[in-house]
């Protein structure tokens, strides 16, 4: 069951479902001992120290212009 586990938190990472990778593997981990547990240990922070990707779609202008219009909307 916890190889098991492992393999979905591979799976979901793989396909950029961060949050569920680290679920599965935080589950994974409190199933382990030993040399299986620090290896999803390792994992897990591996996922952890990966810089979050926006899912946001691309915005034209600079930052201040976003801000603007922004606050016309309000």
């Amino acid at each position: 069951e916890t190889l098991a586990l492992v393999e979905k938190a591979r799976t979901a990472a793989a396909g950029g479902k961060l949050g569920v990778a680290t679920i599965y593997y935080q589950r994974a981990a409190a199933q382990a001992t030993g040399r299986l547990q620090h290896t999803i240990v390792a994992e897990l922070e591996k996922l952890n120290r990966r810089p979050a990707v926006s899912r946001a779609a691309p915005v034209e202008g600079s930052a201040a212009e976003r801000r603007t219009v922004a606050g016309a909307r309000r």
